[in-house]
């Protein structure tokens, strides 16, 4: 019966329909957290039945204590990106590219291509042709490698691919194992992986979806961590501005190492390793807003000022400004990452904060 009224009362406030008394209950419920819960389903719901673009925000304070200001973006849903695995070639020496957003692929030799050109182009890569066609598709021609010396030569040169502002990129590496990059990200894998272990290396943030292979761990090695794992969906965060580098579990089980500590999550958790340290913290998170990015959206549960702005401003190449100390105010909610700028300074002005907008600028009054 409660969880009715709760849900009755939030659509009445999205809906402007609430009464004075209603939006008085509205707001203490809010700040004692226990609309949390509805208000998540709510924005679930918005993804699985899309509706009229229709901005709400609440933002309040009782005296000294600020409630969490809560971001509800519920915006029509034009272009969700949903990846289908059979439309993924099983092959194991061709590198596909799903999308055909900017991003850079820098080979063994340094040379850097544009895969953002819409040309058809053959490279020679040590004994490997590597072909990109115009349709997005990368392919690794190894049918010239016969011995094995030359399969071990391969094993140590190395291609990288690096997206940049406002792109996300899909690829399938040599082993066929998926990769999704968000913007001002990389990852660098041999041409041939070792038949012990599978190691590659990674900046930014980048979720995996790692073929199974029983006698051929799987490793990604970043800033003194290392990932183990055999095969299984991960996410891993480790953006330079961010404070912690954070990776999340989605399926299966993976061991964090770090030089003096080790763990094993479950789906479902978070290990966190804070700048400059080895301890471990494993937290249990939601895994919707973790992975929010690879489905086009910006989505915030509880997340302070900082985190909101670090976000946004990776995304639109924003230099960020702060006035004064930051607020404890917390967001929750979700933007759609391919609205454009000038919309989404709308929305955070809607949502009570200070923004100022000179050129690449952002500046926050806080």
């Amino acid at each position: 019966m409660k969880k009715d009224y709760y849900r009755v009362l939030i659509e009445r406030y999205l809906n402007r329909e609430a009464t004075k008394t209603e939006l008085e209950l509205f707001f203490k419920l809010l700040s004692q957290g226990k609309l949390d819960s509805h208000l998540k389903v709510q924005m679930d719901l918005d993804l699985i039945e899309p509706k009229e673009k229709n901005l709400s925000f609440v933002k309040r304070h009782y005296g000294s204590i600020s409630a969490a200001a809560i971001i509800l973006i519920m915006i029509t849903v034009s272009s969700l990106f949903y990846l289908n695995r059979n439309n993924i070639p099983n092959v194991v020496n061709e590198l596909v590219v799903t999308e055909s957003n900017q991003a850079v692929l820098i080979l063994s030799d340094g040379q850097e291509v544009s895969l953002a050109e819409n040309k058809n182009r053959s490279i020679s890569e040590g004994n490997i042709d590597v072909i990109t066609k115009d349709n997005g598709l990368i392919i690794y021609d190894s049918s010239k490698v016969k011995s094995l010396s030359k399969q071990s030569d391969l094993k140590l040169k190395y291609n990288t691919i690096k997206t940049s502002h406002s792109r996300t990129f899909q690829v399938l590496l040599p082993d066929g194992s998926k990769v999704w990059l968000n913007s001002l990200s990389s990852i660098t894998f041999p041409l041939e992986f070792d038949s012990l272990k599978r190691v590659v290396t990674m900046e930014g943030e980048v979720y995996f979806d790692v073929l199974h292979a029983n006698s051929i761990p799987f490793v990604v090695s970043h800033k003194g961590q290392e990932i183990h794992v055999l095969g299984t969906q991960f996410n891993v965060n480790s953006y330079t501005d961010e404070p912690a580098i954070r990776t999340t579990l989605v399926e299966g089980s993976i061991f964090i190492k770090t030089e003096k500590n080790q763990v094993k999550l479950v789906p479902g958790e978070q290990s966190v390793i804070k700048k400059n340290n080895t301890d471990i913290e494993v937290l249990e998170v939601d895994l919707k807003t973790v992975i929010a990015w690879k489905e086009g959206y910006f989505r915030f549960d509880h997340a302070d000022l900082q985190a909101l702005i670090r976000q946004i401003s990776r995304w639109y190449n924003l230099e960020v400004v702060f006035a004064g100390n930051p607020n404890s105010d917390e967001f929750t909610g979700r933007i759609k990452r391919s609205e454009n700028l000038e919309e989404v300074i709308n929305i955070l002005k809607k949502g009570r904060i200070d923004v100022k907008l000179e050129g690449r600028i952002l500046y926050i009054n806080s």
